[in-house]
């Protein structure tokens, strides 16, 4: 008898109630653990961003870059998305587009990462981050630097840093007692002029060597050049060659004449920069 009761003890135990289960936060894919951003190839850009909710509706999405490291770091923010409708699952492909001309602005070098935060009411996701790499920087031109072109008579006088054939130009003659010089190519591919604001706007290799290839020869039929002398001491002209495979622009500053014995003397100063310096 006693055993029959300890039977039917035994069967009308309950179950055990099982452990509440804490709710799942949010989970934040980054399609690639490095971001590699082509300045020169921006099109190719395409970062997937993945957020997904298990237990309650997404509420919001942050997507920023941060820049810099440290104490110093500051957020370039990208996107804060507010989600009012039902939605467990969020996703997007950041382009260029996305990031914008902003981060063309950031000085080479300093440290820069994607990051993504994302809530679901209460429920915060632990927030993920990629580390970007910026490429294809503009690549400075060298310069300026400071030349004299100097035609003695029948002769080109300097040095070669400063002689106006290093240019691969030259003066090939006064025209009307000095009034003019005529220029003209002595192995460059190409020679232009610009205006002379292109001066200061010529920074890089990549505005200045498709802006020569795209200009059209400033020589005449004949291959002639002329700058006017008379009355004329400050020049502000700006001519630019391609040279054995180097790109210059010239800044023609000033110009003197002199009546000499020999001949006229003519001097041009002013500075030049290009893909190389002269050596």
């Amino acid at each position: 008898m006693l055993a029959m009761m300890a039977v039917v003890l035994v069967g009308c135990e309950k179950d055990p109630e099982p452990d509440p289960v804490d709710p799942v936060a949010p989970v934040i894919t980054i399609g690639m653990e490095k971001i590699t951003i082509d300045l020169k190839n921006q099109s190719a850009l395409a970062v997937p961003v993945k957020v997904t909710s298990e237990d309650a509706d997404l509420t919001s999405v942050k997507v920023f870059v941060m820049i810099g490291e440290g104490a110093t770091a500051f957020p370039y923010d990208l996107e804060l998305v507010t989600i009012f409708e039902d939605a467990r699952v969020w996703e997007k492909t950041y382009t260029a587009a996305d990031f914008g001309d902003g981060l063309n602005l950031i000085p080479q070098g300093v440290a820069l990462s994607f990051n993504v935060e994302a809530q679901a009411g209460e429920l915060v996701a632990d927030p993920k981050s990629a580390v970007i790499e910026v490429v294809g920087w503009p690549v400075p031109l060298e310069g300026p630097a400071a030349f004299t072109w100097i035609r003695n008579g029948n002769s080109i006088d300097g040095e070669k840093e400063n002689n106006i054939e290093s240019f691969g130009i030259t003066i090939n003659r006064n025209v009307d007692r000095a009034l003019y010089i005529e220029m003209k190519k002595k192995g460059a591919d190409k020679f232009v002029k610009f205006d002379a604001a292109e001066w200061a706007k010529m920074e890089n290799k990549e505005d200045l060597i498709p802006a020569i290839e795209a200009a059209p020869e400033c020589v005449d039929a004949q291959g002639n050049f002329y700058i006017e002398m008379k009355n004329n001491p400050n020049l502000n002209i700006v001519l630019a060659t391609k040279y054995k495979g180097e790109y210059y622009i010239m800044y023609l500053k000033t110009f003197e004449t002199e009546l000499l014995p020999s001949g006229t003397k003519n001097t041009i100063k002013g500075e030049y920069k290009g893909s190389a310096l002269i050596k």
